[in-house]
């Protein structure tokens, strides 16, 4: 399989210790964006990954929070959310130039494992596939994002030259904006989490032992 990493991925993600400090560097300056080609070299999809300043538990919680979405993932202007037979399944409204896309997407959220896997079941972009992995680090959650949105418009797609830029282009720049718009929120939620609960004690209070008898 071909990969082009954007910056280079390969060996980071593996993260032997050293490797995986050299990672944590970079991801201080921001997410990471790799693009994967199939043996055809064709555009197969991509992964961004991002750390959060923030408890696993907000991250996963702000995830699966989609009534919120339009309150602050990217474009997002209306979600009506279903639940059947396990799965969570959410119909998308999103502002694109020219005209509104709308799909429904089917969640399969595994809390233990802190993983969301997606279809997009009907609508357009249909077919496409996306996954969010959530994982404690020492600063907070580190989060991986990978997938491909298919069929996004069939104009657009009719632009596209053999590199296929447009593609790569509109699957990179929207899975960064939405990592960061998980990013944004969920550390936000961190913060008047910790308001909420106040400054911790530095000198807590001893209870004196029981006068004896």
């Amino acid at each position: 399989m071909k990969k082009t990493l954007v910056p280079v991925l390969a060996a980071l993600l593996a993260a032997p210790p050293v490797l995986a400090d050299t990672l944590t560097s970079m991801l201080k300056k921001g997410p990471l964006a790799r693009v994967d080609y199939d043996q055809r070299g064709k555009f197969k999809g991509s992964t961004v990954v991002i750390d959060i300043d923030a408890p696993v538990q907000v991250v996963w919680d702000t995830l699966a929070d989609f009534r919120s979405y339009p309150r602050f993932m990217p474009r997002c202007e209306e979600v009506e959310v279903k639940e059947k037979d396990g799965y969570h399944f959410v119909e998308f409204d999103i502002d694109t130039p020219i005209v509104s896309t709308n799909y429904t997407s089917r969640y399969k959220m595994d809390a233990q494992k802190r993983r969301a896997d997606i279809l997009i079941v009907e609508g357009d972009v249909e077919g496409s596939t996306f996954t969010w992995q959530l994982e404690t680090v020492p600063r907070g959650t580190r989060v991986t994002y990978w997938g491909n949105i298919k069929n996004f418009s069939s104009v657009v797609s009719s632009l596209d030259d053999k590199d296929q830029t447009i593609t790569i282009g509109v699957n990179v720049v929207s899975f960064i904006a939405a990592a960061r718009s998980l990013k944004t929120e969920s550390e936000k939620r961190a913060r008047a989490l910790a308001d909420k609960a106040g400054p911790a004690d530095p000198n807590p209070a001893i209870s004196a032992p029981p006068a004896s008898r």
